[in-house]
C-alpha cells in the first residue's frame, strides 16, 4: 500500500513555555541517539526562569546541527510528565494525535536519512541551523492512524527484543569478568611478555566498498562493521583494535570471520583455543599503555609484544579457567548474532515502511 506524503508543518506547532515557577530540577539535554539525557550544563548562578518547559508527548530538538557528527539532536519526552530544556532548543507538539502519533513521528526522526537531510538543509547558513521553517517543510508519509499504531507496535517489539539480548550480554560480561578476576587473583603467576606465549598478526586489508549485507562477519577497529563473502579464520579468535580512537579495545570474534588490518589477531602458541581465558587476560591488562601517536592513535605488534603480563605458571589452570568461561561466551556470541539479525530486520522494516512510503501488514 502506497502512503501519502504530507508536509510536517501542517501537523505540528511550536511550544514556548518558560519556567515561570522557577523549578530547579529535571533539566535535560538531547543526545544524537534521539534520547533525553541529564544536562551537564553548569547551573551555578543561572536564572532558571529562562529555561523552557517540555511536557509529556512533546518533542525537543537542537536547531544547531554543527559539531554533532552529522547527527540531529531530537527526542520525544515519554518517561516523565514535565522537564526543563535549554532556551536554545525548540520544543513542539503534534496538533492532533488522532492524525499523527508522536511515537510514529520519532521513528521518522531516528532514521539516518533524516540526519543526512537535516544536515544538508542546514548547510549554507552561517551557524548551520535547521530552523523551525525547515522542520515544518519536512515531507513524510503519514498513513491512517491504525496503520501508524501497527507500525509503532511492531517496531517496539523489535526494540524490546534488541534491548533484551543486549542486557543479557551486559550481565554475562560482568559474570565472566567476575569469574576471571576471582580465579586469576588466587593462583600462582609468573611475569611474561605477550611475545612469550601468543602469536600476534595484523588482519587483512578490505575496502569498505566490498562490504556486503550478507556473508561472514567482518571486524574492523570497533567490532563488527559488515559482512563479506570470504572469511579468514575458521574458529573464534581474539582481536585488539590497533588503529584509531578505539585502539586497545578487544573482542572475541564469531566463527568464520574476516579480520581487517585495523585489528591485531592474538593466538596462543602452545595450544589451540584458550581464547576465553585470553579474553579475560586482555580485559584485565591495560592495553592502552601500548598506544602511540596523537593525531592517529595506533598499536603496533612490536609495542604490544613487549607488554608485561602475569600469566598462570600452570597451563592446566589456563585451560580450566577457559572451560569455565566458554559456555558464558558461547551464549554471548549467540545473543550477539540474534541481536545483529534483529537490528538488520529492524532497519529494513523502518526503511520499507517509512523511507519507501510503503506499508505491509506482517
Amino acid at each position: 500500500m502506497r502512503l501519502n506524503y504530507k508536509r510536517l508543518g501542517d501537523y505540528i506547532k511550536e511550544v514556548n513555555i518558560r519556567n515561570k515557577e522557577n523549578i530547579q530540577e529535571n533539566l535535560l539535554g538531547v543526545s544524537v541517539t534521539k534520547e533525553f539525557i541529564p544536562s551537564v550544563a553548569n547551573t551555578n548562578g543561572t536564572d532558571w526562569k529562562k529555561y523552557k518547559v517540555i511536557m509529556h508527548g512533546q518533542f525537543c530538538y537542537i536547531p544547531d546541527t554543527s559539531r554533532r557528527g552529522d547527527k540531529m539532536g531530537i527526542a520525544l519526552l515519554l518517561d516523565r510528565e514535565k522537564a526543563l530544556v535549554s532556551q536554545a532548543y525548540t520544543v513542539f507538539e503534534i496538533i492532533d494525535q488522532n492524525l499523527l502519533l508522536p511515537e510514529y513521528l520519532i521513528l521518522w526522526f531516528k532514521r539516518p536519512e533524516f540526519d543526512r537531510y537535516a544536515r544538508f538543509m542546514s548547510h549554507g547558513s552561517v551557524r548551520e541551523i535547521f530552523d523551525w521553517e525547515k522542520m515544518c517543510n519536512v515531507i513524510l508519509p503519514i498513513p491512517d492512524l491504525k496503520i501508524q499504531m501497527d507500525i509503532v507496535r511492531k517496531i517496539t517489539i523489535y526494540e524490546k527484543m534488541i534491548i533484551k539480548y543486549k542486557s543479557q550480554n551486559e550481565l554475562l560480561s560482568k559474570l565472566s569478568n567476575l569469574i576471571f578476576s576471582f580465579a586469576y587473583s588466587n593462583i600462582a603467576k609468573e611475569q611474561k611478555t605477550f611475545s612469550d606465549f601468543v602469536d600476534i598478526v595484523y588482519g587483512k586489508g578490505l575496502p569498505v566498498s566490498k562490504l556486503k549485507s550478507d556473508g561472514y562477519y567482518v571486524y574492523g577497529g570497533n567490532g563488527i562493521i559488515g559482512k563479506y563473502s570470504k572469511y579468514l579464520y575458521e574458529e573464534s579468535v581474539n582481536i585488539v583494535s590497533c588503529r584509531g580512537e578505539k585502539s586497545g579495545n578487544n573482542y572475541i570474534t564469531h566463527r568464520k570471520s574476516f579480520i581487517t588490518s585495523n585489528s591485531l589477531v592474538f593466538k596462543f602458541k602452545s595450544s589451540k583455543g584458550n581464547q576465553f581465558f585470553l579474553k579475560g587476560l586482555l580485559d584485565y591488562t591495560d592495553l592502552k599503555k601500548s598506544v602511540t601517536g596523537s593525531a592517529q592513535p595506533q598499536i603496533t605488534i612490536q609495542n604490544i609484544e613487549r607488554l608485561l603480563v602475569d600469566l598462570p605458571s600452570d597451563d592446566t589452570i589456563i585451560s580450566a579457567i577457559d572451560r569455565y568461561l566458554k559456555p558464558i561466551w558461547n551464549k554471548m556470541l549467540y545473543n550477539e548474532a540474534i541481536q545483529l539479525s534483529l537490528t538488520v530486520n529492524y532497519s529494513n522494516y523502518i526503511n520499507f515502511n517509512l523511507l519507501g512510503g510503503n506499508y505491509e501488514s506482517v
